[in-house]
């Protein structure tokens, strides 16, 4: 394009500078150059047209990359604080869980003790004393009784602290994991926005380029105007001239027709008076008069009329002037599911684009549609554009399931296959609503 203006105004500048033809330039030859300007000039303002709209194109775009920068900033801090958040119930879970092993030790220790009391005083050897020494039965059986009560109340109070321990310890893995969650999708949004703004710089300078590129154009056009309105002037010039010439040439021819007339007419003055000085009408007879004296004609028969005209020619005149010459595939929903559950155990690699070596969430649904045929965006963000709108309650087998910073595809059954995390890879049977959900796409009708 650069070239191309460049060209234009270096033609322009040498039609400037010849905008008034020298002599041999015909009036035909100057309105062909003309034209061509004019050609030239509705050239240039389509460009100024074409380079206007991609530059609204682009405005249109620089617009959606800021609305969706906002949005990945938000989602970021937002994430921010569920990783806080999560960190401080992590913290809070590991002292309930120091508190409920310490408790479960204490308990265990204090029972440890009992137990063995309980077979110092009251075991085989004991029991047997106690027979012998004539204690009252009635008191030994209660004895016996408070012990297997002291059995049973130890054994539920440890069971009771085990159980605790086990389930702060699930609880605490299970927010240690939400947490690798939430740093996974932080991560993403983090990329995401740096993508966003690469973008959105391209998409600046590609503005900026525009304006230059309309600024040398309509420079250019200006050019070609100027030059348009000399050509203009130059064939009025040239027509005027042609006009004047013209009617010069009528006016000479005029003069040189009146000019021989009377020329014509002094001749046949002279000859009428060279005839009466050689006595040519001495004779009737010969003069060509009757017996009664009027005039008949000449002797050789012609008639005398009094003078001659002579017929002048103005050689022709002309009129000076000259004529011109004149992403799609074909397979369904379940397809798209069934070869994604192929890969699943696989790892996640950020940015990756391999569903054996590893890839992550927007790279794993770009790699499954796209071996089936269709072309999908390759991040996240843009996938939310894909294909058309759905609602959840009504979402099929292959439809894309966005949240923030987060892809996934559906299986059915309210569950999603997606590439998770670095810890677990490719995954399945997610439940679909774990996050909230932003829209379900559906490319495959």
């Amino acid at each position: 394009m650069k070239a191309k203006l460049f060209a234009a105004t270096l033609s322009a500048s040498l039609l400037l500078g010849h905008a008034v033809p020298a002599g041999a330039v015909t009036i035909n030859e100057l309105e062909q150059q003309r034209n061509a300007t004019s050609a030239s000039l509705t050239k240039v303002e389509n460009e100024i047209n074409t380079l206007e709209t991609k530059k609204e194109k682009i405005l249109g775009e620089i617009d959606d990359l800021d609305a969706n920068l906002v949005t990945t900033i938000t989602a970021i801090d937002t994430l921010d604080g569920q990783i806080d958040q999560k960190e401080k119930d992590i913290a809070e879970t590991s002292k309930n869980l120091d508190k409920a092993i310490e408790k479960e030790n204490t308990s265990y220790a204090a029972m440890k003790k009992r137990i063995q009391y309980i077979y110092e005083t009251g075991g085989n050897a004991g029991w047997a004393m106690l027979l012998f020494s004539g204690e009252d039965i009635t008191k030994l059986l209660n004895k016996s009784e408070f012990t297997q009560n002291m059995y049973k109340y130890d054994r539920e109070c440890l069971e009771e602290y085990a159980s605790i321990v086990e389930d702060v310890k699930n609880l605490k893995e299970q927010e240690l994991t939400e947490k690798a969650e939430f740093e996974t999708i932080k991560s993403e949004q983090e990329n995401e926005k740096t993508h966003l703004e690469e973008l959105l710089k391209e998409a600046k300078e590609t503005s900026s380029d525009y304006d230059t590129k309309i600024a040398k154009a309509y420079e250019t056009a200006a050019n070609y105007k100027t030059v348009l309105a000399d050509q203009n002037q130059a064939i009025a010039v040239m027509v005027e001239m042609q006009r004047q010439a013209e009617a010069a040439a009528a006016a000479a021819a005029a003069e040189e027709a009146a000019r021989q007339e009377a020329a014509a007419a002094y001749a046949a003055e002279q000859q009428e008076q060279q005839t009466y000085d050689s006595g040519s009408y001495d004779s009737g007879e010969s003069a060509g008069y009757d017996d009664g004296g009027n005039y008949s004609g000449d002797s050789d028969g012609s008639n005398y009329s009094g003078g001659s005209s002579g017929s002048a020619s103005s050689g022709g005149s002309s009129s000076g002037s000259s004529a011109g010459s004149s992403s799609g595939g074909s397979a369904n929903g379940q397809a798209i599911v069934d070869y994604a559950m192929q890969y699943v155990g696989n790892p996640y690699v950020y940015g990756g684009n391999s569903l054996t070596n590893g890839t992550d969430c927007s790279g794993f649904v770009n790699q499954v549609y796209g071996a089936l045929g269709y072309n999908v965006a390759r991040s996240s963000s843009e996938l939310r554009s894909e294909g058309k709108e759905v609602s959840y309650a009504d979402a099929q087998p292959g439809d894309i399931v966005c949240y923030s910073g987060h892809v996934g595809i559906y299986m059915g059954d309210g569950q999603i296959v997606h590439a998770s995390d670095p810890t677990r890879g490719i995954i399945s049977g997610t439940d679909a609503s774990y996050h909230e959900i932003l829209s379900v796409r559906r490319v495959v009708d």
